[in-house]
C-alpha cells in the first residue's frame, strides 16, 4: 500500500517488487475492496482521514 500511496505506477511497483503488473493489479483490487474504496484517489483520502481522526 505504501508504494500505491507514493503515487507509483503499477509497472514501477511490479519492477521494484519483482512481480508482474497483473499481481499488483490483483493486490490493489484486494486492498481497495477491504478498505471500501474504488480507486487510488479514494484510498489516499481515506488514509488521510484516518490519520486526522487518530
Amino acid at each position: 500500500m505504501k508504494l500505491l500511496l507514493e503515487g507509483k505506477k503499477r509497472k514501477e511497483i511490479a519492477e521494484e517488487l519483482f512481480v508482474t503488473e497483473s499481481t499488483i493489479k490483483k493486490h490493489s483490487a484486494s486492498i481497495y475492496k477491504k478498505l471500501e474504496v474504488e480507486n487510488r484517489k479514494e484510498l489516499l483520502e481515506k488514509v488521510k482521514s484516518e490519520r486526522i481522526n487518530k
